[in-house]
Formats: structure tokens, sequence, C-alpha cells
């Protein structure tokens, strides 16, 4: 069960407080946690997850760079997206309009429906 708070701020249109719910911040899973729990679940060794993991991001950081999206099988999949700045000549265009380069995340169907069935409980 995903534990809630609840945080309160400024109301932007009127001066009064309004109240919203934020997930409570637990602590992140690191890559070494994880990879150990990955481990103990297959015949691999953590040494070698680690290391599948690293190769990994090698693979994921040569495809985005080549503009590629990567599929990632029951994970999803990423794509490189920019942000950029519009203007109104064609000629005007050049590197300097791009404002932000970003990952986009698309999560597969099943960790969709599992997002569907999270289990949350506010903390009072």
């Amino acid at each position: 069960m995903i534990p809630l708070n609840i945080a309160s701020r400024k109301s932007t249109k009127e001066d009064k407080v309004v109240y919203h719910l934020v997930i409570a911040r637990q602590e992140r899973l690191n890559f070494e946690q994880m990879s150990k729990l990955i481990s103990e679940r297959t015949t691999l060794s953590e040494y070698e997850v680690e290391f599948t993991l690293s190769e990994l991001q090698n693979v994921i950081i040569e495809n985005l760079q080549l503009g590629r999206g990567i599929e990632l099988g029951r994970l999803g999949c990423i794509e490189p997206s920019i942000n950029v700045t519009a203007v109104e000549k064609k000629e005007d265009i050049n590197l300097k309009t791009i404002k932000k380069v970003r990952l986009i995340y698309k999560p597969s169907k099943a960790i969709k429906a599992a997002l569907k069935n999270l289990k949350f409980k506010i903390k009072r």
C-alpha cells in the first residue's frame, strides 16, 4: 500500500490555503539492492546482474545518440524528445532553438495495468 500525506499550499487564484495529497517519499531502491533482488530470483550472480544492467545502459545511450527509441520488452519503451522554441521564419531555425532534451517513457500494458491497481492509504 502506498502511503499518502496531506500537504498544504497557497492557492494561486485566491489568497487562501488549499490541501492536496502527495505520495509520502520512500527510500529509493538503489542499484545494488535491485541487483541483489534480481539475483535472488534468477540463476545470475549479483555481479552478472550488475554487468548486464550496465551493458543495457550502454546500449540505451548508444541508440539515444542515434535518435532511436528503444523497446524494453515487458518494461515498455523509451524514446528521445526535444522541447523547442517556435520561430516565425524557417531561416531562424537553429540548434539554439532546442530548449530541453527529454526522455519519454511509455510503460508496457502490464505496467499500466499495475498502475491502475495500486492501493493507497492516507496518513493523517
